[in-house]
């Protein structure tokens, strides 16, 4: 796992990813609202999983890797925030670098695009980020392991 990866998803068990509800306090941005979806309130829930701008890129990164068995938001939430790991996930490490990955680039995919809720996340940018996601992990996993 990329340490990165591994600070992101030490940021999402401890609670302190920096979701809008929790900037808003401090008068870092003006709005709570999602800046990918433009619709939900961005709480930690939302910005992890909630989205449905986020849910879709999960589940094709999800179903990509684990298609014989569907990972609810519940059990993925449960991974996020407490480590959780679903009884039918044999390599720990494997599920864990797939969840980290992913996390870590959908970090950066929503640094990059800003925190404005009227420039919501378009299609095209989600249908060229699950790819380059599968590829970065699939360097980082050999397809033996």
């Amino acid at each position: 796992m990329e340490p990165k990866a591994r600070t992101v998803l030490y940021r999402s068990v401890s609670r302190c990813i920096p979701h809008k509800s929790f900037l808003i306090k401090f008068g870092s941005v003006e709005t709570d609202i999602c800046s990918f979806c433009g619709t939900g309130v961005d709480t930690l829930r939302h910005f992890l999983i909630d989205c449905p701008i986020k849910w879709q890129m999960w589940q094709t990164i999800l179903n990509h890797y684990y298609k014989d068995y569907p990972i609810s938001s519940e059990i993925l939430f449960g991974t996020l925030r407490f480590l959780h790991m679903p009884r039918f996930i044999k390599d720990r490490q494997r599920y864990m670098s797939v969840i980290a990955t992913t996390l870590w680039q959908m970090w950066n995919l929503y640094w990059l695009h800003g925190n404005q809720p009227t420039h919501t996340l378009s299609p095209a940018s989600i249908h060229h980020f699950t790819p380059r996601v599968i590829c970065l992990i699939d360097r980082l996993i050999p397809a033996n392991y």
